[in-house]
């Protein structure tokens, strides 16, 4: 008796069908073949778990040849892939299969979930838009005062947009710490709990990703001050200074 650490292989059993109950194994048992079929009643095992050289043979010929044996055994047609009424079949599936199978899945649901941030980016946009407006409101008495020693409505357009650009800093800044600790966590908690009993995730944070939603978020900052940015600067000084100081 003894244990065996061997990351990754609730990925191999699941699609291939070798193990039913999905969310119930926490781990596999290594045991001889004929104390199982003696134990559990097994007359025919119906998974082949093997290590092929692929400098050697191919995928299609170990599927060929599992085919012409299983058809011999049982004298009768066997399909290939898939076969209607759980008829005789033979499948293989291969470390590059299930890996492309995976990625697929992740990258699907993680295109899901990253639907959510999106809605939301562009909600916190209008916020950021609001936050401007009230900024620029209050200080349209410091502004007339700008426009009257000197600076022009450029300088004040691009002192608004700044400002936008600031607040989209902060936010990924903030965003950006969250979201690495809230991985690393996750990937802690994931090899202590799951549904197979502790898996040995890595963090690997997708920096090109990451660096195309940073730039959307400064993007949609720029954008969201560009209302209050030209408004402030098509207002004329002395508007401005009738305001009056702390006017809202």
């Amino acid at each position: 008796a003894g244990a065996v650490k061997l990351p990754g292989w609730h990925w191999q059993t699941k699609p291939t069908g070798f193990r039913t109950r999905t969310h119930r194994a926490a781990a596999l048992v290594f045991a001889g073949y004929d104390t199982v079929a003696r134990d559990f009643g097994f007359r025919a095992s119906s998974h082949v778990w093997l290590d092929y050289d692929p400098s050697v043979t191919t995928p299609d010929e170990l599927v060929a040849s599992a085919r012409i044996l299983y058809q011999n055994s049982l004298r009768r047609e066997v399909a290939i892939e898939e076969a209607p009424n759980q008829e005789p079949h033979v499948r293989i599936r291969t470390i590059h299969d299930i890996r492309t199978l995976v990625h697929g899945h992740a990258t699907q649901w993680l295109w899901v979930m990253s639907r959510l941030p999106m809605v939301i980016l562009v909600i916190t946009s209008v916020g950021v838009l609001n936050a401007l407006l009230a900024s620029v409101q209050s200080r349209r008495w410091e502004m007339g005062v700008l426009r009257s020693i000197g600076f022009t409505r450029g300088t004040l357009v691009r002192l608004v947009i700044a400002e936008g650009i600031l607040m989209g800093l902060v936010a990924c800044s903030v965003s950006l710490v969250f979201g690495i600790l809230a991985g690393w966590c996750g990937a802690g908690i994931s090899s202590q709990i799951s549904f197979f009993g502790g898996m040995d995730p890595t963090l690997v944070i997708p920096w090109a990703e990451v660096m195309s939603g940073l730039v959307a978020v400064l993007i949609l900052a720029s954008i969201a001050a560009i209302w209050p940015a030209v408004a402030i600067g098509k207002t004329k000084p002395l508007d401005l200074l009738q305001q009056g100081r702390g006017a809202f």
